[in-house]
C-alpha cells in the first residue's frame, strides 16, 4: 500500500488559519466597566457631623410709662438701662423647656407682678405686668435660670448656663415730701395749755 503525501498548500492554510485566530480577540462581548464605582476605602460609611448647640440669645421689650415701645438685645452680665415701665416682655430665641424668669430689685427681692408665657417654634415670650411701675433711677436684676434642673435647657435638651443683667431706670430719683419741722418746747406747751382750758 503506497501513502500519499501530504499536501504543503494544506499546511501553509492551516497554519494561517492558527494565527489569524491567535491575533483576533474574543468576539465575546465584556461588562463596561464600573467607573462609578468607588474605591473601598470611600465606601466606609460617613460618620455625620455633631450638632452645634444654637446660642441661646434674650432681648427685652419694653413697653413705656411714655405709651413708647422700645427693645433692647441683652448679654449676660451686663448692665442697661431701660425707660420707666409697667410692662416688660422677655424674649429667647428658642423653645426653652425648664426656665423660670425673675425680675428683682437691688437686694433681690422679686417684684410682685402678673407673668404670661408663650411658647412657638421661633423662640420664648415671658409678659412681666409690673402691679406697680419702675420708678426712675431704681436699680434692677433680671435673672433667668433653671426651675428643676442644674442648668437652663430648651425643648432640643440643650443646655445652658444661667442668665443675669443688672437693669437701671433712666431719670432722677424720686424726692420725697418733707416733712413738717417738729413742734418747739413752747409750741408743746402751750398746746397742752390750751387743750387743758378747752376741757369742762
Amino acid at each position: 500500500m503506497k501513502l500519499s503525501r501530504p499536501n504543503n498548500k494544506v499546511y501553509i492554510i492551516y497554519l494561517i488559519g492558527l494565527i489569524f485566530c491567535w491575533a483576533c480577540p474574543d468576539p465575546t462581548p465584556q461588562p463596561p466597566e464600573n467607573k462609578s464605582t468607588p474605591p473601598l476605602d470611600s465606601q466606609k460609611a460617613e460618620v455625620p457631623a455633631p450638632r452645634q448647640k444654637p446660642e441661646l440669645l434674650f432681648s427685652l421689650r419694653i413697653h413705656e410709662s411714655s405709651g413708647a415701645i422700645s427693645e433692647l438685645s441683652l448679654a449676660s452680665e451686663a448692665e442697661f438701662e431701660i425707660e420707666p415701665a409697667q410692662r416688660i416682655e422677655v424674649l429667647a430665641n428658642q423653645p426653652l423647656a425648664d426656665f423660670r424668669v425673675r425680675l428683682m430689685d437691688a437686694q433681690e427681692r422679686v417684684l410682685p407682678s402678673d407673668e404670661e408665657i408663650s411658647l412657638d417654634a421661633n423662640g420664648t415670650l415671658v409678659n412681666i405686668q409690673l402691679l406697680s411701675p419702675l420708678k426712675p433711677a431704681n436699680s434692677l436684676v433680671l435673672l433667668v435660670d433653671s426651675q428643676l434642673a442644674p442648668r437652663i435647657s430648651n425643648q432640643q435638651a440643650d443646655t445652658y448656663d444661667d442668665f443675669r443683667v443688672s437693669l437701671k431706670v433712666r431719670g432722677e430719683p424720686e424726692k420725697a415730701e418733707p416733712k413738717p419741722p417738729p413742734l418747739s418746747q413752747k409750741a408743746k406747751t402751750s398746746k397742752k395749755k390750751s387743750s387743758k382750758r378747752t376741757i369742762r
